[in-house]
């Protein structure tokens, strides 16, 4: 028994440490220091990441104006070169109607300056000497297809030269030759009355006409035959080829 108080309290017994005890408000105190520190800790660090730029969010902010920007200027780019594009087009059709304008021109002046050396040599054949007989020509005899099918128009120049004592008066009559259901006809014109156009000049006279044959027809040939009045048998014979 002894032996278990001397354990306990002599010089052998364990040693008890003596701490003084802090007041709560104390603790308190010190524990809203340490979390007021580590706040404001982690506030300065999102400033200072804001200032200096944060590459989580600072960076793709930026690449999103950037592309903004770029998909602007595009777009205003596109705009003017649509514009430009539609005035170049413009222009390009104006220069084509232009154009087209000139060949029209070319060929209308290119045909009138045909029949005008046709009308110089014609002219030049009736100042010519009178020779001994008078003599009946066939000038810039034609034939030419209209827009509708089995339609045709003809046109001649006839002229007498020579001594020309008198007027000639006559006829003249058209004969056509054709392709038909596979058979060839051949049929005077104009068709409807069979009448030939009467002829009376010193000079010249011109004649022009039209024919109408089947849309399904395919006209080979026009034939001129020209009468003096009083004869059964033509004085000139005149064709023209189509096929």
């Amino acid at each position: 028994m002894m032996r278990a108080l001397k354990q306990r309290f002599g010089i052998s017994a364990r040693h008890v440490a003596v701490r003084a005890r802090y007041p709560w408000y104390l603790r308190w105190t010190i524990f809203v220091f340490l979390i007021s520190v580590n706040t404001g800790l982690i506030w300065g660090s999102f400033v200072i990441g804001r200032q200096f730029g944060s590459p989580v969010r600072i960076e793709p902010l930026n690449a999103m104006t950037d592309v903004s920007e770029t998909s602007r200027r595009l777009t205003d780019e596109n705009e003017k070169l649509r514009h430009t594009a539609a005035a170049f087009e413009r222009n390009l059709e104006v220069e084509r109607a232009t154009a087209s304008d000139l060949a029209k021109q070319v060929r209308t002046v290119a045909l009138e300056n045909a029949v005008l050396k046709e009308d110089i040599a014609v002219f030049k054949a009736l100042m010519s000497p009178p020779g001994k007989d008078s003599s009946i020509n066939v000038n810039r005899f034609k034939v030419e297809r209209e827009t509708l099918p089995g339609e045709y128009r003809y046109r001649l120049l006839l002229t007498q030269t020579g001594q020309r004592l008198r007027d000639f008066q006559g006829s003249v009559k058209f004969i056509v030759s054709l392709q038909q259901d596979g058979k060839k006809v051949v049929m005077a014109i104009p068709v409807e009355n069979d009448k030939s156009q009467d002829l009376n000049f010193k000079f010249y006279q011109r004649i022009e006409g039209s024919f109408k044959v089947s849309p399904d027809s395919v006209v080979d040939s026009l034939q001129v035959r020209i009468f003096e009045k009083g004869a059964a048998e033509a004085r000139l014979t005149e064709t023209v080829n189509l096929s």
